[in-house]
């Protein structure tokens, strides 16, 4: 398997190429160019752990990476989190809840950043050379990357937006973080910490002097051990996913959790609907119900890892979309660029829908999602239960993103008691101290060359 990039100019490579990279040379993300079909392998897989699960169904896509690497790779990845590490929950039996929070860090990012660690550091064994892996978070992604990525690779730098991420989640980056880590809090937001970090990683200079990799989901190995799950919810549901079909319900940021879904459809997953869930940063949900693609200024909400107004991965899926079709895909960037809004000619895509939730109708999800099933839903978890779920048909899969024990700030007023989780117990009685830097591509340069 070869991966080419959105834009086109660049050569296709493997792989390991891919994830070592991150971004493309000519500034667009990689992806595959074909998608496997798992239909029968997904039949004959529901016996497996987790892990071998994982290797089979990755295999086909992992060019570059032997299979002892591969099963090596997944083993370690998961190898913290419990037997079964992605439960599928059944509320009702059009209803079901597939739990991603029951890695080191409680948050869905652990899965994949967790097996891009173990990847990237066969990369370090086999060259010899030490990266930086550069990445923005809105949240869960930075505590996820300093605990994923090994000492042996090289070093993990992370950039979050200044008092616009959840307490806890920055405390996991900080507080009790590898020596190789470290994290900065920019002023400025989740968008313009991800454009810095695209912006690094597109100039040659700075890319070759440091080594750059990508942590975030534009890097495609995030997007395809994201799509394991999908695959491995299909098989747990059972006869009832294949006979009904899955709908997901995906609460959506940066467009790589969902743009996973569709990954694992393509290569065989009975899902017949995704929809984009979004807090009040509307981008994705707006442009999947109307057609029109526009960024507005990002505002800061209850579910601070989906305050994201310019969503990387949407590039990845409008690809694909505009039938792989590089030209087009550029001609719509530019649009978008230039005017600030595009607007898709073609008909609206069956398979996809969004939906909204203001920060005024979270705490009441959270209660009534409560009060109907005794489930406890973080905020984010609960934007993706801001629609009424249709009974019969598919049966519909919500993604639940992070432990709501992360947001004792929301969940309290909502339920009148605080859900724990010892891990998170722990750090908030330690010192947090913080590394604070102008919002600016310079001033990150001169920190990454005067500690490096």
């Amino acid at each position: 398997m070869l991966y080419v990039s959105t834009r086109g100019g660049a050569p296709a490579v493997n792989f390991m190429e891919a994830a070592s990279r991150g971004l493309a040379p000519d500034g667009g993300l990689y992806v595959p160019e074909s998608f496997p079909d798992r239909t029968a392998f997904l039949k004959e897989a529901g016996g497996l752990p987790f892990a071998r699960f994982a290797a089979a169904w990755l295999a086909p896509l992992v060019s570059g990476l032997s299979d002892r690497d591969l099963a090596r790779c997944c083993d370690e990845a998961w190898a913290d989190f419990p037997a079964d590490p992605a439960p599928v929950k059944r509320l009702d039996d059009d209803l079901a809840v597939l739990e991603l929070f029951h890695g080191p860090t409680q948050a869905f990012k652990d899965f994949a950043l967790r097996f891009l660690g173990r990847v990237q550091a066969v990369r370090a064994r086999e060259t010899g050379e030490r990266i930086t892996v550069l990445g923005a978070t809105s949240g869960d992604t930075g505590a996820a990357a300093v605990h994923a990525v090994p000492a042996e690779a090289g070093r993990c730098v992370i950039l979050y937006p200044l008092g616009r991420i959840a307490p806890l989640a920055e405390r996991q980056m900080l507080c009790d973080a590898p020596a190789h880590t470290a994290a900065l809090a920019l002023e400025g937001d989740f968008d313009t910490c991800q454009a810095i970090v695209k912006s690094l990683m597109g100039d040659a200079g700075a890319r070759d002097r440091h080594r750059l990799a990508a942590v975030n989901s534009i890097n495609i190995a995030r997007i395809l051990a994201q799509s394991v799950y999908y695959a491995w919810a299909c098989v747990r549901l059972g006869d009832a996913a294949f006979r009904r079909g899955v709908r997901v319900a995906v609460p959506s940021g940066n467009f790589g959790n969902a743009l996973a879904a569709d990954f694992a459809r393509r290569m065989g997953a009975p899902i017949v609907a995704i929809v984009a869930a979004t807090n009040a940063n509307d981008t994705l949900s707006r442009f999947f119900n109307t057609g029109e693609f526009r960024a507005d200024a990002t505002r800061a909400t209850l579910a601070p890892a989906m305050d994201i107004s310019k969503p990387s991965n949407f590039e990845r899926w409008l690809w694909l979309r505009l039938g792989r079709d590089a030209t087009a895909l550029r001609a719509a960037l530019d649009t978008a660029g230039r005017t600030g809004v595009w607007r898709d000619p073609s008909p609206r895509d069956p398979l996809f829908a969004g939906v909204v939730t203001a920060d005024s109708r979270i705490p009441g999800i959270i209660a009534e999602v409560y009060a109907a099933y005794g489930y406890v839903l973080d905020p984010h978890t609960a934007c993706a239960f801001g629609e009424t779920f249709p009974a019969g048909g598919a049966v519909t899969l919500v993604v639940a993103t992070a432990h709501p024990a992360k947001f004792p700030e929301t969940l309290v007023p909502a339920l009148g008691f605080e859900p724990r989780h010892p891990a998170l117990e722990r750090l908030k009685s330690m010192p947090l101290k913080r590394v604070v830097l102008p919002a600016t591509e310079a001033a990150v340069r001169d920190w990454l060359d005067t500690n490096g």
